[in-house]
């Protein structure tokens, strides 16, 4: 398994064995300050020409570092910008988080090609990283669902929690209008959804979104 972290830790050590600040050594790799910084902390891997640049201006071979931190084939061939059909989605799906967004959006295209679809992952990752949710994460009071925050998170929600979610709107905790978000991937709550506008106990919108819903997969099945 790959750990960023580890690669952080050697990239830092190399650029102290050379006795350079983070702004030299961002200096001679042309890459920013703040990206060597995220890269250093692993919670970022540079873009592919910025990576090769890194290893150049510290005397390494990047690749043979990703390989010591445990990345797989695929995994290299993503930070390297060379993903295609060798490289599986569940490879990009793993390092997704941690790849700069031009990189992510690459490799999606080059996977789209063969008919893997990656969108609900990709709309995650740039999700989390806009400021905007760095400060609703930063600000948010847990005690309570945050219904912008789960629409993102569905397509990764186990069914046990897509139930509770369910529960939560039919207790009134959450807007029904979140049905919308979780049909696509839990087409079995149409049933439910139909029973508790018939008991009364989930507002006639509900039924509407279901039915729009159904419409629309018509559609797409007849092109």
């Amino acid at each position: 398994m790959f750990l960023i972290e580890s690669f952080g830790v050697k990239i830092a050590g190399l650029r102290r064995g050379m006795n350079l600040t983070q702004y030299e050594l961002a200096d001679r790799a042309d890459i920013t300050r703040k990206t060597l910084d995220a890269a250093e902390r692993g919670t970022l891997m540079p873009e592919p020409a910025a990576l090769l640049r890194l290893g150049s201006a510290l005397e390494t071979d990047v690749f043979v570092l990703l390989q010591e931190c445990g990345a797989s084939d695929d995994e290299i061939a993503i930070f390297s910008g060379r993903a295609a059909a060798k490289s599986s989605a569940d490879a990009l799906s793993g390092v997704a988080p941690v790849l700069a967004p031009d990189t992510l959006d690459a490799a999606a295209k080059a996977l789209a090609v063969h008919g893997i679809n990656i969108s609900a992952v990709v709309d995650l990752v740039h999700y989390l990283s806009s400021d905007a949710t760095a400060a609703l994460l930063r600000d948010a009071d847990y005690n309570a669902l945050n219904p912008e925050m789960l629409e993102h998170l569905m397509p990764l929600l186990d069914a046990a929690s897509k139930e509770i979610i369910f529960q939560k709107i039919l207790d009134g905790e959450l807007d029904y209008h979140l049905i919308e978000c979780m049909l696509p991937y839990s087409e079995y709550l149409i049933q439910q959804v139909e029973a508790a506008v018939v008991y009364g106990v989930m507002d006639e919108g509900a039924l509407k979104i279901v039915n729009e819903y159904m419409r629309s997969a018509d559609e797409k099945q007849k092109r």
